[in-house]
């Protein structure tokens, strides 16, 4: 039932350029920098926290160790706080 969920999936060119970049985390800046359909960070915002919503994304940050450690809550108003990387679905859709 997964599979069939993320088939139907329909994601915008912009949606799909921003997951496509978080393979591995990325810092919301690097995001910014690194889309082409856009260089306003708040639509880039507003992007990211569409696909965070899809469960295709999660937010992080990094550690004192240099691991990625996902969280469950993120605040809205400072996304340049946070790295993001795609979660397995993100991963599926992108395929």
């Amino acid at each position: 039932m997964e599979i069939t969920k993320i088939a139907v999936m329909e994601l915008d060119e912009i949606e799909t350029e921003v997951l496509n970049l978080l393979l591995f985390p990325e810092h919301f800046t690097a995001i910014v920098a690194e889309c082409k359909t856009t260089k306003d960070q708040n639509v880039v915002a507003d992007v990211i926290k569409e696909l965070i919503h899809k469960k295709l994304i999660v937010p992080g940050i990094i550690d004192e160790n240099g691991n990625f450690k996902p969280g469950i809550m993120y605040n809205s108003d400072g996304m340049s706080d946070y790295q993001y990387v795609a979660t397995a679905l993100g991963v599926k859709k992108m395929a």
